[in-house]
């Protein structure tokens, strides 16, 4: 964020919570905290916050947590989109990892039963999930 957009920011504040602006010294702290951001999710952030009704203006922090947020959504985003689309047949990434793993095709469901066999993570023998399917 640079600081031009910063200002436009504390304008925008300014306009709608004019009995209750920054003062010049959290301005200035406020912007060392966001510098690091993209004005896109500092800006998203902060209508965010305005469209959740509050009658105060957003501390540091909260602009803060706002823009992490923004920021999370677009790296989801981005890294569903960088998934490859699949063709024709249903896309089952642990597909192989499953066949290699125990040497045959297995339901996802099997799978997890024999998995969870192997950890013996809960401690019971006759829970359900030790009763594997395909031996």
């Amino acid at each position: 964020m640079t600081g031009d957009q910063w200002t436009e920011v504390m304008d925008w504040v300014k306009v709608r919570f004019p009995t209750n602006e920054w003062h010049p010294e959290q301005a200035v702290a406020y912007f060392d905290d966001l510098a690091q951001f993209d004005a896109t999710d500092v800006w998203a952030g902060l209508i965010g916050i305005y469209e959740q009704g509050s009658a105060f203006a957003p501390t540091g922090s909260q602009l803060v947590a706002a823009a992490k947020v923004e920021r999370r959504k677009a790296a989801e985003a981005d890294r569903y989109r960088a998934l490859p689309e699949p063709k024709g047949v249903p896309y089952r990434p642990a597909e192989n990892w499953v066949t290699k793993r125990f040497g045959v095709e297995l339901s996802t469901m099997d799978a997890i039963r024999r998995i969870h066999a192997e950890q013996k993570s809960c401690g019971n023998p006759s829970c359900d999930m030790h009763q594997v399917v395909v031996s």
